[in-house]
């Protein structure tokens, strides 16, 4: 049995999760993955599920939160069809799990902090000094509503069909069955493959020559009764991206299940890739809202495209719709959506609701 904090969450990356034991008499919980693994050589396993089991439990919940960052928590409940009513017996249909996490400070949070937080067994404060937590995060419902199986306990161990499976074996099966499943999709392209024109390796794009986005103030809000305590994260939010500045961006929306130089790194490599290329400009507040440690601020203004091969520069309205959370008197981006009324995704105001469009020198293409 592991009764170290391990991180399984790559081995059940794309997994579905079947079934599930809760065993209060023992505390112990059995959740049952059918797994990307395969046989060491490539060749399919007659069964690839994986069963995880937790035991020495002493916090065990379901967690619900808001579909979108500006509903209200307070105002919230979970669909009946959505909630997960019964552990013993299970009741839960088989559902992909999105991702699943051990150790995380986030995912507690998010169960001190959710809109509603079912509780079947223990609670936070039993949790505090468990070796073990893992999170199984789903989605249910439409909207989706995310959903988050949280349990706190003393070990894990892990079996397959055969008996007990060790961590070593299980890490080699899931990399046997990336590498099978990219040889056959790749067929003998090994470096850069492509499939119908698309890379299917993550490359960080090279800068090249530096584009210099519009001159104008990253964050320029106009006069609103939002308090500064919310607008003092969302500014560094808004001006690291542009001033390149990667770390006061991870500052601004920081993850304690990262130290601060991994999620520069990563936030550098994907404002590089993913996002390279589009730049928000703040100016008006929408709305804001306070429920204890949880805000939210809905932002508009206009982001800036870079031009690319037949495609010119552009500049478009746009809405942020941002998340906040306060751990330690401070608060951080916790999440965000974005919108476009041009597109239908964001609501449209009329031009004299927007007195900033006057101060942007290139204009932009509004609803």
């Amino acid at each position: 049995m592991e009764s170290q904090p391990i991180d399984i969450s790559a081995l059940l990356g794309d997994a579905m999760l079947q079934t599930g034991r809760w065993d209060a008499a023992r505390a112990r919980l059995t959740l049952r993955f059918e797994c990307t693994r395969s046989n060491a050589d490539g060749t399919e396993l007659t069964d690839r599920t994986v069963e995880v089991c937790l035991d020495g439990i002493v916090a065990l919940a379901a967690s619900y939160d808001t579909p979108k960052p500006d509903d209200r928590p307070a105002q919230f409940e979970p669909p009946e069809d959505v909630r997960i009513g019964s552990l013993a017996p299970w009741v839960l249909p088989e559902i992909e799990a999105e991702w699943v996490s051990t150790g995380s400070t986030i995912d507690e949070e998010t169960v001190a902090l959710a809109a509603r937080t079912d509780w079947f067994h223990g609670s936070l404060d039993a949790a505090r000094d468990a070796r073990v937590r893992l999170s199984v995060h789903l989605t249910r419902g439409e909207p989706p509503v995310p959903t988050l199986l949280w349990v706190a306990g003393a070990g894990l161990s892990f079996h397959a069909a055969d008996g007990p499976l060790s961590l070593d074996d299980w890490a080699t099966q899931h990399r046997a069955w990336w590498a099978a499943w990219e040889k056959e999709w790749h067929g003998e392209q090994d470096d850069e493959a492509t499939h119908d024109g698309l890379v299917l390796i993550e490359t960080e794009r090279p800068p090249g020559p530096r584009y210099e986005p519009p001159d104008e103030p990253a964050f320029e809000i106009d006069p609103t009764d939002c308090p500064e305590e919310l607008l003092e994260p969302l500014r560094d939010w808004f001006e690291a991206l542009l001033a390149r500045d990667w770390r006061r961006r991870a500052v601004a929306e920081r993850n304690p299940d990262m130290t601060l130089e991994e999620q520069t790194e990563r936030l550098r490599r994907s404002c590089l890739s993913d996002l390279f290329g589009r730049w928000g400009y703040a100016r008006a507040v929408d709305g804001w809202w306070i429920e204890g440690r949880r805000a939210y601020v809905g932002i508009r203004g206009i982001e800036h495209t870079m031009p690319m091969p037949d495609l010119a520069a552009e500049d478009t309205e746009s809405v942020w719709d941002l998340a906040l959370r306060q751990r330690e008197g401070r608060w951080y981006v916790a999440s965000y959506s974005q919108g476009w009324p041009h597109h239908g995704s964001a609501v449209s105001l009329p031009p004299e609701a927007k007195p900033w469009l006057a101060r942007w020198a290139s204009g932009a293409r509004g609803a």
